[in-house]
């Protein structure tokens, strides 16, 4: 296959819309480089991944689909004078966590998790917060932005791809503490793609999050959550995380409810819970 048809293969987006991104001002350092984007009301296909690869239009997907899957998502770190790409790579392969680390446009990081198969966009986030909370970035932004699209109208939010101008990209995967060519991303994405019951099952190091959380919440997770508890143990959970996590502690919430419950409550329900 062409090139550009692999990469399209990777990053299966939106059945209702993509996003193009122009950019509109010059990197500075340490700073976010905020580009213009425009949503065009159809999928994005082959072609626009490989305008996207010769560095013609920026391609920026949405995860989300119409019926709340996706085949992708990512970890967004907006962490940019210090961020050690190639540490953070390192801990991924530790962890064995199936997470290909691009250099994002402003020099952050986009940490792409590729399904082999859609699962549900709240099970993703769900997934992919835990795992910025086991790399020390809870605080990170999670791609899919939404568990669901409320409205036929609706399209959620995109995030830019790795490879712009593949051969003078700055927007480069790190593979054993390296920059790697677009040619050799294709190969190492492709092995990295996985199901999500497979990346459920990885284990990772004892969650400590509640060690310093009130000693009733730790009790009721020592002893189990009871099927008519659950509700009010993620109401009272998220009190805790609004205090602890500020801004990000939705997504928080979301990966409480997946860690610790032996039976997560279902998107609608969370929903109810946040509000």
């Amino acid at each position: 296959m062409m090139n550009a048809e692999r990469f399209a293969a990777l990053f299966q987006g939106s059945d209702r819309a993509h996003c193009t991104a122009t950019m509109l001002c010059a990197a500075e350092a340490g700073k976010k480089i905020k580009p213009g984007y425009l949503t065009v009301m159809e999928p994005a296909g082959q072609s626009h991944c490989a305008a996207h690869l010769k560095g013609e239009t920026g391609l920026a997907l949405i995860p989300i689909r119409s019926d709340a899957s996706c085949l992708f998502g990512a970890i967004d770190i907006d962490e940019y004078a210090d961020l050690d790409l190639p540490a953070l790579e390192a801990k991924c392969a530790a962890l064995k966590l199936p997470l290909i680390v691009c250099r994002s446009k402003s020099g952050g990081a986009h940490l792409y998790f590729l399904l082999r198969g859609a699962a549900t966009a709240a099970r993703v986030r769900a997934l992919l917060a835990k795992w910025a909370a086991v790399l020390g970035y809870s605080k990170s932004e999670i791609f899919p932005k939404q568990t669901a699209l409320d409205k036929p109208e609706d399209v959620g939010n995109g995030i830019n791809l790795p490879y712009f101008d593949a051969e003078r990209t700055t927007r480069y995967a790190v593979q054993a503490g390296k920059a790697v060519s677009f040619d050799e991303f294709l190969t190492a994405a492709e092995s990295a793609r996985t199901t999500i019951e497979a990346a459920e099952a990885i284990e990772l190091p004892n969650d400590d999050a509640l060690t310093d959380g009130p000693p009733c919440l730790q009790a009721m997770v020592a002893r189990g959550i009871g099927e008519g508890e659950r509700n009010k143990f993620l109401f009272n959970l998220g009190v805790y995380a609004r205090l602890r996590f500020g801004d990000d502690w939705k997504t928080k919430l979301e990966g409480y409810n997946h860690e610790l419950l032996p039976e997560p409550l279902k998107a609608k329900e969370m929903l109810g819970v946040i509000k």
